[in-house]
């Protein structure tokens, strides 16, 4: 088995002189607690076999990695599989969540997990998504996903310069279990994002509802804050800030998106309902009345009104409120809506 997942492990690396060695033994220690000595019998065994299909192991490797990588998969990867997921059962909750994130990353492409060990900003990116979608934190990720088996570390030479870098590659056989991580690693309830959407929109909370439009049309939920306009504070497994970015949790994204959207959706008709109480004021009471429209984000709007008239009127209606009072010398309206 740790033969087998040893040459898993160096599949598609373009290597050092001793960077098979180096590699297999390190992934080896972390997945199966090798010592010294038993990590470079594997790494012999390895290197014997390979170059008894006639191939140098240091100069040929990459040019077989995808043909051993498939006689891998066919005749081994279920044993592997097995492997894997009789870790993943023993791992923590902690642990699970950081292979649940990792794993839908992967299915949507979000491109949140670092590339390598030189990608420091990707690395932060999946730790503030992991802490908004379930508050885990001070945990190394890179560790938890080579020790449960759904990464391997690589040592990639550059082609183009000197130096390497330590890639973070995911192994093949284990797309049929990160294709359906839900079935493997049950969650508990969701936080109660309708209750948090609701309570911003019927307390008129602008500023986050700006933030949140422009958040959620980020496609991995996660933005800089100095390219946000609005404020936002944390809420426990729906958002996180940091000083430099917020994310929104993965695991609540698509359905949080459709419900906030559908909350605006459903203002067109009170907007309409304030347009023509509008209308009826200046056709009724005020034939000078001077009517703007300010978009606060997009599907919530203020009104703002200004008459030579003194009189203080206001109208509420649905849910609405348009109020009139006097300022400098004309009369300002300001009307907001809540569904």
């Amino acid at each position: 088995m740790r033969y087998i997942s040893g040459l898993q492990t160096q599949l598609g690396a373009q290597q050092q002189k001793n960077a098979p060695h180096t590699m297999i033994r390190s992934n080896g220690i972390y997945k199966y607690d090798l010592g010294p000595e038993e990590a470079e019998e594997i790494f012999k065994r390895l290197k014997s076999e390979i170059e008894e299909m006639g191939f140098d192991f240091d100069m040929d490797f990459d040019k077989i990695g995808r043909a051993i990588a498939q006689v891998i998969d066919n005749e081994y990867g279920n044993i592997l599989r097995e492997n894997i997921l009789e870790r993943l059962n023993n791992a923590s909750q902690e642990e699970k969540y950081i292979v649940w994130l990792y794993c839908k990353d992967l299915q949507e492409n979000l491109r949140m997990f670092p590339i390598d060990d030189e990608d420091r900003y990707g690395l932060q990116l999946f730790n503030l998504a992991l802490r908004a979608t379930f508050d885990v934190r001070n945990v190394d990720v890179i560790v938890t996903l080579v020790k449960i088996g759904f990464i391997n570390r690589l040592e990639w030479v550059r082609s183009r310069c000197h130096g390497s870098s330590l890639k973070y590659v995911f192994p093949r056989y284990l797309k049929p279990i990160a294709s359906e991580i839900d079935k493997y690693i049950p969650l508990p309830d969701p936080p109660d994002y309708k209750r948090y959407i609701d309570s911003l929109i019927e307390n008129r909370v602008i500023d986050t509802l700006i933030c949140l439009d422009e958040l959620l049309n980020k496609e991995n939920g996660i933005a800089e804050i100095n390219k946000l306009h609005g404020k936002i504070v944390s809420q426990p497994c729906i958002i996180e800030k940091t000083p430099t970015h917020v994310a929104i949790s993965r695991r609540i994204f698509k359905s949080f998106k459709t419900y906030f959207y559908e909350r605006k959706k459903g203002k067109m008709e009170v907007e309409k309902e304030i347009e023509a109480i509008l209308n009826t004021l200046r056709e009724r009471f005020y034939p000078f009345l001077g009517v703007s429209v300010q978009e606060q984000f997009n599907g919530c709007k203020i009104w703002l009104v200004e008459s030579i008239d003194k009189k203080i009127i206001q109208v509420r209606h649905s849910g609405c409120s348009i109020s009139m009072a006097n300022q400098n010398g004309t009369d300002t309206v300001k009307g907001e809506f809540s569904n």
